[in-house]
């Protein structure tokens, strides 16, 4: 294949709300990160989705315009890695866009998940074809919808010493563990960034505890760990996933309730959160997974010098690593992994999650949209 043809770009806008992040990356030989871009969503659109995702008085035109206008960011964010390398959009073979996720729940009755994003017009603005939805892909297949960036990890940075793990602090937290000869497995453990950013939002109205410095601060409250961790979701076996229909503000208060600490101050409360995110890390690495000597953190959460210290705490016996030391950007890898998933659907290329989301079948991830 010749050389015009090896580029694609991966899209991805979380559940952190904040904005997109564009990969410009070239699969000739090894899988090579060319060009980044971050577009951030402003304020009043972060709000709107939050209010969306919240079912607080939305309707359907809402729903519409708020589609819309993520489209044009990311239209914005793909123009401007174009802009950074030098390249026009026919040396691009496709865009792998993950959406906006505004609805998860495979378990649940409706079995479903969501994300916004118009492929179509992403597409024609930017004459790429583009690949999108594929959580739905999965979910049809009889799988969890998540996580979907395993078999890219292993793809990435499978060492033929070395058992690693990839554990992706995001809004949500998931892992990915391969072994050199060994099938990868992966799956969500439970929350991570969305709960610290929810609850410093509520009482300062900040938007993420900056290195973590807020829930250094106070002290844990053993109480409310040990309710937390309480909770069947942690206890349940992999396959799973989970989003923020379930783990949101309310939650952390149930918590306190139970806990009683709804008058405790609210930096122990913090604390409190960053521990049982690291306890539910590593019970879940001891639990579900066998001799991994080196864990790469990637995502915002590995910026997070509070909650990144009590992983290492709980997982003495193990290296625990920013995913720089690989040689790659933490802040897109996602993204990276979505540009990876175009890719194998633009060319055809069947993906087995069998063992990763409960899948009952390889399939084809993801529908191609061409101009």
């Amino acid at each position: 294949m010749n050389m015009e043809v090896q580029y694609a770009i991966g899209l991805m806008s979380g559940t952190s709300l904040d904005g997109v992040d564009a990969a410009l990356v070239n699969f000739s030989q090894d899988i090579q990160l060319i060009h980044k871009n971050y577009v951030e969503f402003p304020v009043s659109l972060q709000k709107r989705i939050q209010a969306l995702i919240s079912g607080s008085n939305c309707f359907l035109k809402d729903v519409v315009k708020i589609e819309g206008e993520i489209t044009d960011f990311y239209v914005l964010a793909c123009k401007n890695l174009l802009k950074l390398s030098g390249l026009t959009s026919k040396q691009i073979r496709v865009i792998g866009c993950h959406g906006q996720t505004v609805w998860h729940a495979p378990a649940s009755p409706i079995q479903n998940c969501f994300q916004l994003g118009n492929p179509h017009r992403l597409a024609h603005k930017m004459r790429i074809p583009v690949v999108y939805d594929f959580r739905r892909a999965d979910i049809a297949a009889g799988g969890q919808g998540a996580p979907l960036v395993p078999l890219f990890h292993q793809a990435l940075l499978q060492h033929q010493n070395e058992n690693r793990a990839v554990l992706n602090l995001g809004g949500f937290c998931n892992i990915s563990v391969f072994t050199p000869k060994s099938d990868c497995i992966g799956f969500d453990i439970g929350p991570c960034n969305s709960l610290l950013n929810l609850w410093i939002e509520h009482h300062r109205g900040e938007k993420l505890d900056f290195d973590g410095k807020w829930s250094a601060s106070g002290t844990v409250i053993n109480s409310w760990v040990e309710h937390a961790l309480a909770d069947p979701f942690f206890a349940k076996s992999p396959p799973k996933s989970t989003g923020r229909e379930y783990f949101d503000l309310q939650w952390i208060q149930k918590i306190s309730r139970l806990a009683s600490t709804e008058n405790a101050p609210a930096a122990d409360i913090q604390a409190s959160i960053s521990d049982a995110i690291a306890h539910s890390i590593a019970n879940a690495i001891n639990t579900w997974t066998k001799n991994v000597s080196r864990c790469f953190l990637c995502g915002g959460g590995r910026k997070n010098l509070d909650l990144a210290s009590r992983i290492q705490k709980y997982l003495p016996n193990m290296i625990v690593e920013t995913i720089e030391h690989s040689g790659f950007d933490g802040d897109y890898i996602e993204a990276i992994a979505f540009a990876w998933l175009g890719w194998q659907r633009v060319h055809s290329k069947k993906i087995d999650y069998r063992k990763i989301t409960g899948s009952q079948y390889p399939t084809y991830y993801g529908v191609l949209v061409e101009f």
